[in-house]
């Protein structure tokens, strides 16, 4: 993991504790059939889909599994993927303090 995409995860960390979620958040919900160069696709409400809230853009015609490997380093649906994005969070922790608790206990590791 680059230096970038451990800073672009304390940048979402923080954003995720802020209380000033700019859109629904629920670990159990991802989108990533179809909506391409979509940043706001409006039903992506897991940590990935605040990313472009967070302030870390999303390119265009770019999936969402395909943004999170790119700026954050991580490697979709293994590892630290799941330890922090995977959508079984929603039935033990679903909140974005719990999200960002996950992301800071990763980086913790590195």
């Amino acid at each position: 993991m680059r230096t970038q995409q451990k800073s672009n995860l304390e940048k979402l960390a923080d954003y995720l504790e802020s209380g000033k979620l700019k859109a629904e958040f629920d670990m159990g919900k991802y989108a990533d059939n179809g909506d391409i160069g979509v940043t706001n696709c409006g039903s992506c409400g897991c940590p990935i889909g605040h990313g472009p809230y967070a302030g870390i853009p999303k390119l265009h015609n770019e999936r969402w599994k395909e943004y999170a490997e790119r700026v954050f380093g991580v490697e979709g649906y293994t590892g630290v993927y799941n330890r922090i994005f995977h959508s079984n969070w929603a039935a033990k922790d679903n909140t974005p303090e719990g999200a960002a608790a996950r992301i800071r206990a990763e980086l913790e590791k590195l």
